[in-house]
């Protein structure tokens, strides 16, 4: 096809590093979007991250991603905010708490993926979306979640913890929801 729409046309010759000519908005520039992705290979406190969750920052529209809480090793957790709803629920299992030859067939076929001799792929990776977002403050306000260095050496299920994954609430794991309302 040699014609082009003229609102969106490609050059291979463009000095733009993407190829497209930005003579255009694209949806989150014209509507003022942003996104970040938080990684840490650092459980949440369960008890600061459950407040943090409560005060969750107004300019976030959307937050999905997996979740390592203390006290939780043995699930990956799932968050899911949309609005002034919040959800957590189980995800499944961590692979490094799977068999040997279920863990050792999952790092073979995923050898890109993160893994620490200790905790295996346990990790936190959210991803936030919103407009005006202040990122350096939310991921700082993360990061004092996080356990510290004394902390990970604690014992993690002293901790109150109000997050799915537990064999003490009447549904199974897999089961287990939790739902935090209306923000602050």
């Amino acid at each position: 096809m040699t014609a082009r729409l003229r609102d969106h046309e490609h050059d291979e010759d463009e000095t733009e590093p993407d190829g497209h000519r930005h003579d255009h908005l694209h949806p989150p520039e014209e509507f003022g979007i942003d996104s970040f992705v938080y990684e840490r290979h650092r459980p949440f406190h369960p008890e600061r991250f459950h407040e943090w969750l409560r005060s969750f920052p107004d300019p976030v529209v959307r937050a999905k991603g997996y979740l390592w809480v203390a006290g939780r090793e043995r699930y990956a957790l799932e968050l899911s905010q949309a609005g002034t709803q919040t959800h957590v629920e189980v995800n499944g299992r961590w692979a490094v708490t799977l068999p040997e030859f279920q863990r050792e067939s999952y790092r073979d076929s995923r050898s890109d993926r993160h893994w620490d001799e200790q905790w295996g792929d346990r990790e936190v990776k959210l991803v936030f979306i919103g407009t005006g977002m202040d990122e350096s403050a939310i991921v700082a306000s993360l990061d004092d979640c996080l356990l510290s260095e004394t902390e990970m050496d604690d014992d993690w299920d002293t901790l109150e913890n109000p997050f799915p994954g537990t064999l003490e609430w009447s549904q199974p794991p897999m089961e287990q929801r939790f739902v935090l309302g209306e923000r602050r």
